[in-house]
């Protein structure tokens, strides 16, 4: 579980949660009682999290109290691709980690609205029947909505980063002149 930011839109207007807590909640409950024994929960805070909520006690207490603190793992970091390599399923509210989570073929299933949301992309199961199901992203339908969103929609980069102005303006650039 990636977590997001409480007071980010993506929660506020794209999701049926009220905020990250209640999201928590859902999904730690529904693991407790459908996932595979044996199967790990891992929950990795979110990089800007200004931890005025301590989500890590949220989750340590949440999970003693569903009797699943031995299968539940808190993260303040890690390397995504890393951990996606590894990871059996993902459940996100709508994070763009969804979209790293495709890209890497682990079964990603959404609980808001996420414009990767397509059927052969996520799980549209419920979540109670993703942890048994886990079922794989289209590799062929993924590369095919990448080019989409790379070519037409989305502009490589970010304005956090020199690495990621680098990339970002001279396309800008590039797209605002063509005319």
């Amino acid at each position: 579980i990636p977590l997001q930011l409480d007071a980010d839109a993506q929660i506020r207007f794209h999701s049926p949660y009220k905020n990250i807590r209640a999201f928590i909640e859902e999904v730690m409950c529904s693991f407790a009682q459908h996932a595979p024994a044996g199967t790990m929960l891992v929950v990795k805070s979110h990089p800007l999290d200004s931890e005025v909520i301590d989500y890590r006690k949220v989750v340590a207490n949440h999970a003693r109290q569903l009797g699943i603190a031995n299968r539940v793992l808190f993260l303040e970091s890690g390397d995504i691709p890393k951990l996606l390599r590894h990871a059996l399923g993902l459940v996100t509210v709508n994070s763009t980690v969804g979209l790293q989570s495709i890209h890497h073929g682990c079964p990603t299933k959404v609980m808001g609205r996420a414009i990767y949301d397509h059927s052969n992309m996520t799980a549209q199961c419920s979540l109670d029947a993703f942890w048994q199901q886990l079922p794989k992203p289209d590799t062929q339908q993924y590369k095919l909505f990448r080019c989409f969103l790379l070519e037409d929609c989305q502009i490589n980069g970010n304005f956090y980063t020199i690495r990621g102005r680098k990339l970002l303006i001279p396309e800008i650039t590039r797209r605002l002149t063509q005319g």
